[in-house]
């Protein structure tokens, strides 16, 4: 494991940690003042970001590794890089640069429309007319 990854992973393991102490203040707090709504809705969202949080701890894992020791439906990169590897490769020749879909993206793109705004609106008229006076000095000089 990198160590940005190590870093990455620490983070989440804190945060998670973080949320469960929330948690737990928070029904502390709501069991002490049961009248209270920002102590209950305080409970309600620290649960929701805890039980949020664990089911994204434990979807991320099951992509590399066993949770807890669970054998059905985890490792799913692993055990399936072949064809994960192969569904990438096919996503990318037959769906993202493949001839008909260039075209149909290039279709979608009015290059006239473009030209235009950046005549009028982003300084290109002073470009062309600096490109022309250069040309056309250029052009007389070598004129006899």
């Amino acid at each position: 494991m990198t160590v940005r990854k190590m870093r990455y992973s620490q983070a989440a393991n804190r945060i998670l940690a973080g949320v469960c102490i929330l948690f737990i203040g928070a029904a502390v707090l709501r069991r002490q003042n049961p009248d209270n709504l920002l102590y209950e809705m305080l409970l309600m969202v620290s649960e929701a970001a805890l039980v949020g949080g664990i089911a994204d701890w434990f979807a991320v894992t099951a992509l590399f590794r066993r949770p807890l020791g669970f054998p059905w439906h985890t490792a799913l990169i692993p055990r399936n890089r072949e064809r994960v590897i192969q569904a990438v490769v096919n996503t990318v020749e037959h769906e993202l640069l493949s001839v008909t879909a260039i075209e149909r993206r290039l279709a979608a793109i009015s290059f006239m429309e473009i030209g235009i705004d950046w005549l009028e609106n982003r300084g290109g008229q002073a470009v062309v007319g600096r490109w022309l006076t250069r040309t056309a000095l250029g052009y007389l000089a070598k004129v006899d």
